[in-house]
């Protein structure tokens, strides 16, 4: 077997395996690489580390976030084309922007990036951790988040994911 660390732009690429000792020499016969697309890894290395959407039922703090790590040992600076940080609505059918990260933002290696509701009653652990961009959208209960790798201006894609978590099962999310 050959291990070989591949993109989609070495698709038909031939490979074979060349042996030799004291002089002597085999080939085999090539083999033909077929990339196939599939569901991209998280190789950033940028994870949705902790998120809540929604508070202590019986007050009426929703105390929502997304927190962000950066799980390198560099910093991550988000690029030109920025990214977005999502959720869905409560049918699970349109995604609701919660917050635009733009691009030069730098999250730092090993460092985390809240991201909290601003609304009222949004958020009120600001003693315990204070955020460091807001977002006033409710995320719906039982809903998902998700970071993109651009701000999305058209349908969501599964390649566009940078990390996504939830309870949200019927959808890109």
């Amino acid at each position: 077997s050959l291990n070989v660390k591949t993109t989609a732009a070495h698709n038909n690429y031939r490979y074979r395996a060349v042996f030799m000792n004291c002089g002597s020499k085999t080939v085999t016969n090539s083999a033909l690489l077929t990339v196939t697309s599939g569901t991209a890894a998280n190789t950033l290395g940028l994870v949705i580390s902790e998120f809540r959407l929604r508070g202590n039922s019986s007050q009426s703090q929703l105390d929502e976030y997304v927190e962000l790590f950066n799980n390198t040992n560099t910093d991550i600076t988000v690029p030109a084309s920025g990214w977005e940080v999502a959720g869905l609505n409560a049918a699970g059918t349109n995604r609701i922007t919660l917050k635009v990260l733009p691009a030069g933002l730098v999250i730092p290696a090993k460092a985390h990036y809240l991201i909290t509701n601003n609304s009222a009653n949004g958020y009120s652990l600001g003693a315990m951790a204070t955020g460091d961009a807001t977002f006033t959208t409710d995320i719906p209960d039982d809903g998902g988040v998700a970071i993109f790798n651009t701000v999305i201006t058209t349908s969501i894609s599964s390649t566009m994911v940078i990390d996504a978590v939830g309870f949200q099962q019927t959808n890109a999310l």
